[in-house]
């Protein structure tokens, strides 16, 4: 009997191991990955977000900006075809008002397009930073390529039990890709976002310059970021008016 308890052991110890070292190694993993996007202090820091960039899609250039409270209210403004367009999101509902579609007032947003939107509210600098505080499951799945280059693949899982999954490029612990479906016009298709041109503002703020979707279809270049500047509660406020 002894031999067999022995082994038993021997088994509960070496299981215990393998779990703890890939704990160990995906709390490494996202460490390094929190550093490289400015530390823990700045990622944290994030109250509020102003963003300026293009869109660049079917041959035009979009200029957007894009102001944030974090996690409570986005506010996305684009210029096209002469007309100015909004899109507004809190944590319970949003708005759009899109003159370039016919719209001559704004609407309420549907359910489909603020599932889709509301994890714009996070800009804290990281989705993966306090996962657990924002009902998500982060697993390391393993190592992947990602444009010939090594990079980790963590399978996200949020709290509304949606899964994707995020590249983590092994040298740098920059996300560099990120796995996604979504529905469109009723139906689940995958989205891939790239990311690219990692850059630092004046505040110590790491961010991606330039992001692509659909193989390149869609490219969104970010020309300015500022972080914990005043942004008024009022540019979250759906007018009632028509537009002139």
């Amino acid at each position: 009997m002894k031999p067999v308890k022995y082994l038993s052991v021997l088994v509960l110890l070496m299981v215990m191991a393998v779990t703890s070292t890939y704990g160990q190694s995906l709390t490494d993993i996202l460490n390094k990955h929190y550093a490289a996007m400015g530390g823990v202090a700045k990622i944290s820091g994030v109250k509020t977000q102003y963003v300026e960039g293009v869109t660049l899609a079917q041959g035009q250039e979009i200029p957007f900006k894009k102001w944030g409270q974090n996690n409570k209210a986005m506010r996305l403004q684009f210029e096209v075809m002469g007309t100015s367009n909004v899109q507004v999101l809190n944590q319970k509902s949003g708005w759009i008002w899109m003159p370039v579609m016919g719209q001559l007032s704004p609407e309420d947003m549907d359910s489909a397009t603020f599932n889709a939107m509301k994890g714009m509210l996070d800009i804290s600098g990281s989705e993966l930073y306090d996962y657990a505080a924002k009902g998500k499951q982060v697993a390391l799945v393993g190592k992947d390529t990602v444009e010939g280059k090594p990079a980790y693949k963590l399978k996200v899982t949020t709290k509304e039990g949606n899964v994707g999954y995020v590249f983590l490029d092994a040298g740098s612990y920059y996300i560099v890709r990120a796995l996604n479906s979504v529905k469109i016009q009723g139906k689940e298709q995958e989205l891939i976002s790239e990311f690219a041109d990692y850059s630092k503002n004046s505040e110590g703020y790491v961010y991606p310059a330039t992001s692509t979707q659909g193989g390149g279809m869609m490219t969104l270049k970010i020309n300015k970021m500022t972080v914990n500047q005043p942004v008024a509660d009022s540019l979250f406020i759906k007018p009632k008016q028509q537009q002139q």
